[in-house]
């Protein structure tokens, strides 16, 4: 299964549109989105079967027609066995820079005084639809400069029914604290992703951040849901599996390349996490 990995040095969209929509589909099982974030704003509709969120800790599910808002520097994951949503990535704060009128409002969620609620069910109606009306601005049919402006319109509107509807909280010094354990826990994500291939060791990833390893394996599980050490087998996997599907290296050479040095492992690893072995994945996707 392939996955869209997104990253903070990333730009969705362009310097005067800073939107970028993406799709996933059903076929696409079981789907993974590893643990990320990025400065920009992130909005999914589900459109089919479920999709489990972990998001700045957090644990939630999105069924169909679900709506996850999420805002900028979130860290977040994502998996499924089966499900079908839009994606939508914005610069919230480079859309509303030159529009006078409402930027004072928006400065209150872009600088993290208003924290919107993340979930919004099928029953939110209000929310949904606006969100529908989003999506549905990137069909072939309509022209750009007719995307443009509804996505920004809806853009517009889905935050007047945030504030309207009071769907928010006030930032405390409990989600300062909150912020800045996450805040903690990225240099360790971004180690990992620059040094899987190589050999990562608990006590370097306990002293990036000056924990000891008992209090820092908790911290990485209440933030992650994950061990630290499994995570780091995790992402091997992930990045293994894309190479899997992107090149014609044997399964030996993945298994080395991604930081395993036993491919027996790698195997066992893989058929863990995938459900199939190396080389069932890669037929099966190919």
């Amino acid at each position: 299964m392939r996955y869209f990995s997104y990253n903070e040095n990333k730009q969705h969209g362009t310097l005067n549109f800073p939107v970028a929509c993406y799709a996933v589909d059903s076929k696409q099982a079981p789907y993974v989105m590893p643990l990320h974030w990025h400065r920009e704003w992130e909005l999914i509709y589900v459109t089919a079967g479920e999709i489990d969120f972990i998001i700045n800790g957090s644990h939630c599910t999105a069924g169909s027609g679900d709506v996850i808002l999420m805002g900028g520097g979130a860290l977040h994951s994502a998996t499924s066995e089966a499900c079908a949503f839009r994606c939508l990535n914005f610069g919230l704060h480079e859309l509303v820079l030159n529009v006078l009128s409402v930027r004072e409002a928006f400065r209150l969620f872009y600088r993290n005084v208003y924290l919107p609620r993340t979930h919004y069910t099928a029953d939110d109606g209000e929310i949904c639809s606006i969100v529908r009306e989003i999506f549905a601005a990137f069909n072939d049919t309509h022209s750009e400069s007719f995307c443009r402006m509804s996505v920004l319109g809806n853009v517009f509107r889905l935050f007047a029914h945030i504030l309207e509807r009071k769907y928010y909280t006030e930032n405390s010094d409990n989600t300062s604290d909150a912020a800045e354990r996450i805040k903690q826990l990225k240099p360790v994500i971004e180690y990992i992703e620059m040094h899987f291939s190589e050999e990562i060791r608990l006590a370097t990833l306990c002293e990036m951040i000056g924990m000891n390893k008992n209090y820092f394996c908790r911290f990485f599980y209440s933030l992650t849901k994950q061990t630290p050490m499994s995570y780091v087998t995790y992402y091997r996997v992930e990045q293994a599996a894309n190479m899997l599907l992107a090149t014609d290296m044997s399964v030996t050479d993945v298994a080395f390349r991604c930081g395993f040095n036993d491919t027996g492992y790698f195997i066992k690893c893989f058929k863990k996490i995938k459900g199939v072995t190396p080389k069932q994945f890669q037929l099966h996707e190919q």
